[in-house]
């Protein structure tokens, strides 16, 4: 059961203050320690008239120096039952002025018998030297026999043996460092003092992180059972020490090394193998043999910590066998040490001896390794590893050919898509995908797990980004067109060129749009026309019918409620088939697309071109076959890299998470999808990997992909009469494609008309007015007319089939903000909407984007930079909007024929469509280091100017 710690904040702090200041600290005791905070009791007045909450004092405001109030608080906390009763908390910690509340409860129940034996820790921080304010020395008297004890120095303490922690900042210019410091000498016989390079304050240094943690594992120990421990710690140590030599044990400052040799007598090891190189090891080889040792790097809390296994002092020469050996030997111990022994037992000897039978048993292998050294194999000296040699009709790379890749691609991605769909299934009926857990993990899930979308620490993970639209897809598809209509350069000279011939485009067109976002002011508005449950803790009191968002609202996917949200847009050249290889510049185009956050796949969707790009009759090209083999370039990229960098990968598994920062993800986000091919942890990375062939790992690619790079389908050239059947066709070929009809020349037609003054048109408008009359027609140029007719008739022929939508037809606009919402839609990022009250929302002005994994700080971090928030952050609250924003958009999806989702989406949308719009009914708090597990919220964030101690 975690020890219970009280926290009690400085002054001019408030309770969430000092929480905030303490997340990481609360991250890092999970499973250890309960960390609960404790308000002062005195309200201070505004420190500035902008700050959002007042702070607290647990000293009278009125100059008189009064705590008795808050001296009655915390021994009312402490001992809710009265004076000599059990404590409610086994340790207590204070910055500043909370722990000189800490010293005066010491000192007041200096002779309660419950304190003495059940209070097991004391943390203090920017403390202050307390005499001059304990009750009754206010004289600074020396200490009576009665409150103190005296230490071993002959110095007279106070709080006689009580395990102390002072953390004092070297640059405190609030309470002198030599302050601090001085009381520590005479504060306890058990003071222990931690110096950090800060000023007054509690960094979240890793070792003031550590420090704590000890205090709260001792604590969890009675004093008998702590002496025990330790005992017998020092007793195991000195026992390895007489066995196998005082060097082996290595003291160093928060853990002891040891370090055994697994060979000590190689020589009669040797003497009784079977194997036949044995004899012929030179001396030297064997001297090397028995130089190799198991180290247990052994922590302060062992043996209630296991200790951790690494091999030391191998062969100095780079040998692929000798190192999966090692990583074999390191798997099997810790995998004993953690199910075969039992926590809190002597388990170093144990664990070595278990270490050393797995090596000798294995002896073979370093045989060979050295025989290999001694005859100047390659394998010795990092060329070709003869041992690692796998004969070729067992080697499962070596028969991969294109037919057999084309078929491990397909099933890979049929699978990917099919596990994901699951997921979506189970997420829709309220589960959750074991697979998708968080990676906050504890120690035995991969590494850097306290990052994204964990409900813990975010570490590196997270951030704001501006989300950035990749375009791709065969030459002459429409690409530069559609990113001409989705930018609408103003000049001529920064529009994508276009034309009829392949790569048109050679280096990458980067340019700024506006892309449609389903607005949280439909959710309010769509809620406000019911009657709100008593429950509702969100309300709108928005003017009008649409919000102020910032860039304004547009209409897509059949309503007008979406909002203009700022994305990066890259045009990337045409692929042909072969570009993984470098076929045309296939491998440079593919690395422009390594920060996309989504694809949109820029189809030919009336088949008037071949694969190559070069046009031939509408209904006769190479639609159907375009999608798959554009999917498989993307995916053989990404699978060739890691192909070609296999050998090391397999010795030093790990890497595998590096291999995936060139195309923008984080080592969390590989470890999401290790997940979901069953490898949940180091030592299932250490063991599966090796064994994996080609189907393995494109199943890994594919899943990686569909989670990376979330693809939209556009069916550019929709207009064209062979579209519509093509799209069906489509639609049954690709089931699990998100496929959208547009027709990008119109949309930049119109845009270049509007700009001109010949027409008045909106982005995502299903009409538009002509304001030219008839007369000014004819002095046009002729390629003005031609567009003009085309733009025109194109409008006039959706505005007369609004209801029922003719079969023959699949647009009733342009379809290009159909596409750009898909395309966000599918992005995963996470989108905050700052207010300044949940009751009523009076603005959604503002709206943020975030990486998953993002915390509570950055967001706060990032509203400071833009000048929306400025101080310290006092409180994050939010309103998770996912679930019924979500609903809303699939509903959406959902009324259009034609545009087809992925399966789970309309699974979701099948089960939710009748449902009637609902608030949200709770409001969560965050810590500053929590996690924001939402796609959509809505966020009240709380900040003050300056914060004292």
């Amino acid at each position: 059961m975690p020890v219970r710690v009280l926290c009690l904040h400085g002054a001019q702090q408030t309770r969430e203050i000092f929480q905030n200041q303490l997340s990481r600290f609360q991250d890092d005791l999970t499973h250890i320690a309960e960390l609960v905070f404790l308000e002062a009791p005195h309200v201070l007045p505004l420190i500035t008239a902008q700050d959002d909450m007042p702070t607290r004092s647990w000293c009278s405001a009125d100059g008189k120096e009064d705590y008795s109030a808050g001296d009655a608080l915390v021994a009312t906390t402490m001992q809710p039952a009265g004076p000599g009763t059990d404590l409610a908390f086994t340790i207590m910690l204070g910055f500043s002025q909370g722990a000189l509340m800490i010293y005066r409860y010491l000192w007041l129940h200096a002779t309660d018998a419950a304190v003495a034996a059940q209070l097991r820790g004391v943390i203090v921080a920017g403390a202050q030297d307390p005499r001059r304010m304990l009750p009754g020395n206010e004289a600074s008297e020396l200490f009576h026999t009665t409150h103190g004890a005296t230490s071993s120095a002959g110095e007279t303490v106070v709080f006689g043996s009580m395990p102390f922690l002072h953390v004092i900042g070297k640059k405190d210019t609030v309470v002198a460092p030599e302050e601090s410091a001085a009381f520590a000498r005479v504060c306890s016989s058990a003071s222990r003092v931690l110096f950090h390079e800060h000023a007054h304050s509690i960094p979240a240094l890793k070792e003031v992180r550590l420090a704590v943690r000890e205090v709260c594992q001792a604590a969890s120990m009675s004093a008998v059972k702590m002496a025990e421990v330790l005992e017998a710690r020092a007793e195991e140590l000195e026992m390895v020490s007489s066995m196998y030599g005082e060097d082996c044990v290595l003291a160093l400052a928060n853990e002891t090394l040891v370090r055994v040799p697994l060979f000590a007598d190689a020589e009669s090891i040797l003497a009784s193998s079977s194997a036949s190189a044995a004899a012929s090891l030179v001396a030297p080889a064997m001297h090397a043999l028995e130089r190799i040792k198991v180290c247990f790097r052994v922590p302060w809390s062992y043996p209630s910590t296991l200790p951790m296994v690494e091999m030391a002092d191998g062969p100095t020469w780079h040998s692929v066998k000798y190192e999966r050996w090692a990583a074999d030997v390191v798997a099997r111990t810790s995998a004993f040490l953690s199910d075969g022994l039992a926590v809190g037992t002597a388990m170093l000897l144990a664990a070595y001896l278990y270490a050393a039978g797995l090596a000798q048993e294995e002896l073979d292998v370093l045989i060979d390794v050295f025989t290999e050294e001694a005859g100047g194999g390659g394998g010795a000296h990092g060329g070709h590893d003869s041992g690692a040699a796998v004969p070729k009709a067992t080697d499962p790379w070596a028969g991969e050919d294109e037919h057999l890749r084309e078929m491990y691609i397909a099933e890979a991605d049929a699978k990917a898509a099919e596990l994901l769909l699951a997921e979506s299934k189970l997420s829709s009926d309220g589960g959750r995908p074991s697979a998708n857990g968080g990676e906050g993990d504890d120690g035995e899930t991969c590494s850097m797990t306290a990052e994204s979308e964990a409900p813990a620490a975010a570490g590196s993970g997270g951030g704001s980004c501006t989300l950035t639209i990749g375009l791709i897809g065969k030459p002459s598809a429409g690409k530069s067109t559609f990113f001409n209509a989705v930018t609408n350069p103003t000049n001529e000279s920064d529009a994508a060129r276009v034309a009829a011939f392949p790569f048109t485009t050679i280096e990458p067109n980067i340019g700024a749009g506006l892309a449609p976002l389903y607005c949280p002011c439909a959710t309010l508005r769509a809620a406000a026309g019911s009657a709100a449950p008593p429950s509702a803790v969100l309300s709108s009191g928005l003017t009008d019918d649409l919000c102020d968002a910032t860039y304004g609202h547009t209409c897509a996917l059949g309503s007008c409620r979406f909002r203009r949200h700022p994305v990066k847009v890259k045009d990337v050249a045409g692929l042909v088939q072969g570009a993984y290889r470098g076929k045309g510049r296939g491998n440079q185009f593919l690395n422009d697309l390594c920060d996309a956050d989504v694809l949109v796949h820029v189809v030919d969707g009336a088949a008037a071109t071949e694969a190559d790009g070069t046009a031939c009759a509408p209904g006769q090209g190479s639609v159907m076959e375009d999608i798959a083999w554009v999917r498989s370039e993307v995916h053989s990229w990404i699978y060739d890299n890691l192909r070609a960098k296999w050998a090391g990968l397999v010795r030093q598994p790990r890497k595998l998470r590096v291999m995936f920062s060139g195309y923008g993800s984080i080592s969390t986000f590989v470890d999401r999808v290790l997940r979901r091919v069953g490898i949940a942890n180091e030592v299932a990375l250490k063991a599966i990997l090796p064994t994996w062939g080609p189907r393995e790992l494109h199943a890994f690619v594919a899943l990686y992909i569909r989670l990376r790079f979330p693809m939209v389908v556009a069916l550019n050239k929709a207009d064209l009469p062979t579209a519509a059947d093509l799209a069906t066709a489509l639609r049954h070929a690709y089931p699990h494609e998100v496929l959208v009809p547009m027709t990008a020349r119109t949309e930049w037609l119109a845009l270049q008309l509007s700009r001109r003054g010949y027409v008045d048109y909106t982005p995502g408008a299903a009409s538009l007015g002509v304001e030219v009359g008839c007369g000014e027609v004819a002095p046009l140029g002729k390629n003005v007319r031609q567009e003009l007719h085309d733009v025109v008739s194109f409008f006039r022929s959706t505005a007369a089939s609004q209801e029922p939508l003719p079969s023959s037809s699949l647009l009733c606009t342009t379809g290009v903000q159909d596409v750009l919402a898909a395309a966000m839609a599918a992005c995963e990022v996470v989108l905050v909407y700052p207010v300044r009250a949940f009751h009523p929302v009076t603005s959604l002005a503002h709206c943020l984007t975030f990486k998953l994994g993002s915390s509570a700080e950055r967001v706060f971090d990032s509203l400071v930079h833009l000048k929306l928030l400025e101080g310290k952050l006092v409180r994050f609250e939010m309103i998770d909007l996912a679930p019924v924003q979500q609903q809303q958009l699939q509903e959406l999806l959902a009324s259009m024929p034609t545009i087809s989702s992925n399966g789970g989406a309309m699974v979701m949308v099948a089960r939710q469509q009748q449902r009637a719009a609902t608030l949200p009914t709770s409001v969560r708090t965050l810590r500053k280091t929590e996690v924001i597990n939402s796609s959509v919220v809505v966020a009240r964030i709380l900040s003050n100017k300056r914060q004292l101690a």
